[in-house]
Order: C-alpha cells, then structure tokens, then sequence
C-alpha cells in the first residue's frame, strides 16, 4: 500500500470517529424529563400481569370526585391517551359496564420553592495613576504627562437563591370490576410515577408520566424506577397527536 493511500484511510477514520463524536453530543444536549417511577401489583391475582386482550373501562377523575376546579376537558385527553397506550400493549377498552377491570387516575401539580447557592461573579477594582515622568531624550530631560490604569482580578462569591420548583405527578389505579361489590380487597394493581421541574405546563409533562408508568402496567418495579425520556422521543411525539378525541 502507498502512503499516501494509507494517510488518506487513516484521516477518513479520524474524520469518522470525531463524527461520531459530535453525533453523541447531540444527543446527550437533547433535553430529557426525568421521572421517578413505583408500581405495585397483586401477583395472587395477577401473578404475570393482566391477560392478553383483557377489556378496561377508563374512567375519569371528574366522574369520581366531581370539583368546579376540575379541568374536565384535561381529564378526558389524559383518559383518551391511557386508552391509545392500552391499545398499543394489547388490551381493549369499553364502558364499564362491558368491561372486565375499571381504571382510576389522578394528577396534579404541587408548587414550592427551594434555597440554592448561586455564583455571582464581583468584578475587581480598578485604580487610575496620573503624574510627571522625566526622560531623556533627543540629548535634553523632558518632562511628560503619564495616565496608568490597573485593574485587579474579580472574584466569585456564592449568595442564597430562592428558585421555584413544581412536583408533578400522576397516580393511576386498576380494580377487579367483579370483585368491588365483594368484601375483598379489588385493587389489582397501583402505579404511581413524579416528576420535578421548573416548567408549569402538566399538560405537557403528562406525557412523559403516562409513559413511564404504564410501562410497567399490570407488574411490580419492585422498587422506585429512575428514568429520563428525551423531549424529541418517537413515543412522545404519537402520545401528543390528536390531543382530544
């Protein structure tokens, strides 16, 4: 092989590799919504999850807690994407009169505030210096006007800030529709999922907690699951089309 050949197949692997490079810091700059996770399940009833074409009846919080704060029109987009996601996993959906097991779900935002340190950068002093200088020059002492400025470095200090912060979360709750009118208990299955930010916009962020915990519909995490869902995420995307039916 020639050397130069051979440069040019080694500076097209470099060129490769920082290409993959800058590829990666892409996709690590892509915002991501962190949510946290819990579900729970009744493994004497359910011990592998719910049955294949099992048939849910979605039922709305402003149908069980009626409230004139209730937005009633977020309620049926959050049931409408519940349906569409149960769909995807195999299930059906009907009323609840047709229906083997009714689900609840709740959601809600709690606002609050917190104190972090934040660096304020103090900038440095800077002292001006004006006098007469003596020089020689052009074989006689002359005397000259000097103007000197120095400025010395700034510092950082760390001040107490307060910053606004929002707990967003969503709890849904699946029941055995034959086992309600009994004396045993009809909760099957609890998935719980919270997610904290800045933003105010639930609408938006329920996306992110519907995925997340029917994910884990009808199993048991076992413990608190930590996740991140990226904003541009395909499944995101399909959740937000045809916000209300």
């Amino acid at each position: 092989m020639r050397v130069g050949t051979k440069s040019r197949l080694v500076f097209k692997g470099v060129s490769w590799f920082f290409l993959l490079l800058w590829c990666c810091s892409l996709v690590s700059c892509v915002p991501r919504v962190n949510v946290l996770t819990d579900t729970y399940s009744d493994k004497k009833v359910i011990p592998q999850g719910f049955q294949p074409c099992a048939t849910f009846a979605v039922i709305e919080p402003s149908s069980l807690r009626p409230s004139v704060d209730q937005n009633v029109l977020l309620d049926r987009e959050v049931r409408y994407k519940i349906e569409k996601i149960l769909v995807s996993q195999g299930y059906r959906t009907s009323c609840p009169e047709c229906a083997d097991y009714l689900v609840h779900f709740f959601y809600g935002m709690n606002s609050d505030t917190k104190m972090v340190l934040s660096p304020f950068y103090l900038p440095g002093t800077t002292k001006c210096t004006q006098g007469k200088s003596v020089g020689y020059r052009d074989g006689e002492f002359q005397r000259r006007d000097y103007f000197q400025t120095t400025t010395t470095s700034g510092t950082v200090d760390w001040l107490p800030v307060e910053v606004p912060f929002n707990t967003r979360w969503l709890v849904i709750k699946v029941f055995d529709k034959a086992r309600m009118a009994q004396t045993e208990s009809a909760l099957l299955w609890n998935g719980s999922s919270i997610s904290i930010g800045a933003s105010h916009d639930l609408r938006d962020i329920l996306n992110y907690l519907l995925v997340a915990n029917l994910q884990f519909f009808g199993q048991a995490t076992s413990k608190q699951i930590c996740g991140g869902i990226y904003k541009n995420a395909s499944v995101i995307r399909w959740l937000q089309e045809d916000r209300l039916r």
